[in-house]
């Protein structure tokens, strides 16, 4: 695992505070665009970094969500569909 050193959490954090005042928000939905606008800045102060599929990210947490409920639903005896 790479630790970032406190100079680049710094540089992290500000990019993540910045990000939607620089880019526009209405391409928050556009994760491989946004990923990669965070990536060229990560470049270009030398931190290493690497893109993940963030759909795959997203349909993990969907699936996730998705057993929850079921398993809420059951618990209230309620029907599972």
């Amino acid at each position: 695992m790479n630790i970032l050193t406190d100079a680049e959490n710094q540089i992290v954090d500000e990019l993540r505070l910045a990000f939607y005042e620089l880019v526009p928000a209405e391409l928050r939905t556009f994760c491989s665009l946004t990923s990669r606008i965070s990536q060229e800045v990560l470049n270009k102060f030398a931190i290493r970094n690497e893109l993940m599929p963030c759909q795959l990210l997203f349909f993990t947490k969907m699936v996730k969500r998705l057993k929850e409920n079921k398993a809420s639903l059951a618990k209230r005896n309620l029907p599972l569909g």
